[in-house]
């Protein structure tokens, strides 16, 4: 039986498919330059170099100094970084453009970035002239934040003889191996009373509760109660060593009790985070519910002075406020969970 259809294309026969061959490896060599000028296309539109999108030196710092000029923070200091990336600056140059950095971040109230850029700072070099500026104004970010165990250690720690031991401060306790420290116990301290302040001062603005809190530590501090803490300090430890080694975290009732004691904790936290957002007083709206309500404020039939009773209006506006925030939030929530309570059957009981 012949062949009757070839279908072998002509000069493929006896070798000679070299000229195919070298067609194919070309072609590749096409594609593959394509799609490298490809790739460097888009990264250059999605700015993936992380070079300021293609500019100059020069152009990075113009465009950084014309975002701090307008206030746009953000985009200053993304500005700044970059012309750092681009520009190759030297050690010191680099520590004054990150304290710059710093001081865009901390006036925009973005405090932790303030202080990630003012440690940056300090890594590249000491620069004399802005050096204590750096020290006032890392603790300025950390008094901002509340963070105040965090500020009497670094306190300590820019104040310390060089060469002294700042592991951890001075030790008030040892437990076998453990080393209880003074910035534990400040931090211990602080954890407590942020948690009381979470009971009662919920709906504070974040300025009241920092606030709050700073006299709070103060009054413990000024009234010698850093023995008492201690005291409880250690026996906790000793307590939750015990419970642990009789594995006491495990039993369904302490899980049961964990999980429902987290259920209220975050559903309080969300109330006070809404409250917070949406409730302020200022004082023309203090001075204009004293006008209107003079009745409240007589004693004697004299009238009390409006800076004597100005802490009784702003409480009675921010409970009113506080309870309004509430009752919007938990409608807004009701409807976007199809809430429906049978109250009928309820009273049928």
């Amino acid at each position: 039986m012949t062949d009757d259809n070839d279908f072998n294309l002509p000069g493929r026969k006896n070798g000679r498919d070299k000229g195919g061959k070298t067609l194919l490896q070309v072609s590749a060599a096409v594609l593959i330059i394509a799609l490298a000028i490809l790739v460097l296309q888009v990264a250059g539109m999605l700015g993936g170099g992380g070079s300021g999108g293609g500019l100059s030196e020069g152009e990075l710092e113009s465009l950084a100094l014309r975002f701090e000029r307008q206030g746009l923070s953000v985009p200053a200091a993304r500005a700044w970084t970059d012309y750092l990336e681009a520009s190759g600056a030297g050690s010191e140059k680099s520590a004054r453009i990150w304290y710059r950095i710093g001081t865009i971040n901390q006036k925009a109230g973005a405090y932790e970035d303030a202080l990630d850029a003012y440690y940056r700072s300090e890594s590249f070099a000491s620069v004399d002239e802005i050096e204590p500026e750096i020290s006032r104004r890392v603790a300025e970010c950390l008094e901002s934040l509340g963070r105040f165990a965090a500020l009497s250690n670094e306190l300590e720690r820019r104040t310390a003889v060089p060469g002294s031991d700042l592991s951890g401060g001075e030790v008030l306790a040892e437990i076998g191996d453990r080393k209880i420290t003074r910035v534990e116990l400040d931090a211990m301290i602080e954890s407590e009373v942020d948690a009381q302040l979470s009971q009662v001062a919920g709906g504070f603005t974040a300025e009241e509760r920092t606030a709050q809190k700073k006299t709070l530590i103060d009054n413990i501090r000024k009234q010698g109660g850093y023995s008492q803490w201690l005291e409880r300090f250690v026996a906790e430890e000793l307590l939750y060593r015990s419970a642990m080694e009789q594995k006491l975290h495990e039993e369904p009732e302490y899980r049961a009790v964990t999980r429902n004691l987290e259920r209220k904790l975050l559903a309080q936290r969300r109330l006070d985070l809404a409250v917070a957002e949406e409730v302020t007083v200022d004082p023309e709206e203090m001075k204009a519910y004293y006008d209107a309500n003079p009745e409240e404020f007589k004693e004697n039939e004299k009238l009390a002075p409006f800076e004597e009773v100005q802490d009784r209006i702003y409480m009675a506006i921010r409970s009113k406020k506080e309870m309004e925030a509430q009752r919007r939030l938990l409608e807004e929530l009701g409807e976007r969970y199809d809430v429906v309570i049978h109250s009928s059957k309820l009273d049928s009981e």
